[in-house]
């Protein structure tokens, strides 16, 4: 594999790993490489360039090297925009690398399992783009094209509390249920950590203030809702039943 880089003249950079580097740096720069971090930071019309180191590593030795560059260019002065970093200056060497990450898919026989069972080694192959080496011993599971129903996927969907899980541990399903337009029908039982914009009417406002017996209970436990209603200027109104504060 090769490493290439991106250094912008914001004094930022990204710098990833690619059988084929000039295609993966197209994909990055087109926006066709899916959940590219940096093509938004390309499109922000700040000067870039792109370097290819010439050096060809194996499947042990670039992410080794990839940490290095990252924790060089960090010591540097850089600001990286790649979400998963190799490790932070000072700290104990990277605990996945090839060889450890390896091992630790072959404590699985599915993919599946090694997903949910080991997330941390799992997420650093992915970043190092090494999954299909590691499962070879894997047994691969293929669903059928039309095996998740609407009725499925609520099933499904019911075993977890948010968004993010169901996607983590469903990802089939999940995707499933983004094609068929459902998502918000069958994750309507879920928790949602940030509320949608507009979400705080006055009337939601009111029924989240009920919940509480003091202002400052109301401020700890629902910050958001709280800061609303000072915004719009009806915190003495929905806050009539609670306790006033005393001096002792």
């Amino acid at each position: 594999r090769y490493i290439y880089i991106f250094e912008f003249e914001d004094n930022s950079a990204y710098i990833g790993i690619s059988f084929n580097p000039e295609k993966r740096i197209n994909q990055h720069i087109q926006g066709t490489k899916r959940k590219s971090g940096i093509h938004k930071k390309i499109t922000s019309d700040i000067p870039y360039k792109t370097i290819i180191l010439d050096d060809k590593f194996s499947n042990e030795d670039v992410g080794i090297k990839e940490n290095e560059l990252i924790l060089e260019y960090e010591k540097n002065g850089w600001m990286m925009i790649n979400k998963a970093k190799g490790g932070s200056l000072g700290s104990a060497p990277v605990k996945w690398r090839y060889r450890t990450i390896k091992d630790e898919a072959k404590k699985y026989n599915k993919r599946t399992e090694f997903q949910r069972g080991s997330p941390g080694a799992y997420n650093a192959a992915q970043h190092m783009g090494i999954l299909n080496d590691i499962y070879t011993h894997m047994e691969r599971v293929i669903t059928p094209r039309y095996y998740w129903t609407e009725e499925k996927i609520i099933n499904e969907a019911k075993k977890y509390q948010t968004k993010s899980d169901f996607h983590k541990r469903a990802s089939g399903a999940y995707e499933a249920a983004n094609r068929l337009n459902i998502m918000e029908k069958v994750c309507s039982h879920m928790t949602r950590k940030i509320k949608p914009h507009g979400y705080w009417t006055i009337e939601r406002i009111k029924a989240e203030a009920k919940k509480h017996n003091s202002r400052r209970q109301f401020q700890q436990k629902s910050p958001t809702a709280y800061s609303k209603a000072s915004k719009l200027r009806v915190l003495d109104d929905i806050c009539k039943h609670m306790k006033k504060y005393q001096h002792s």
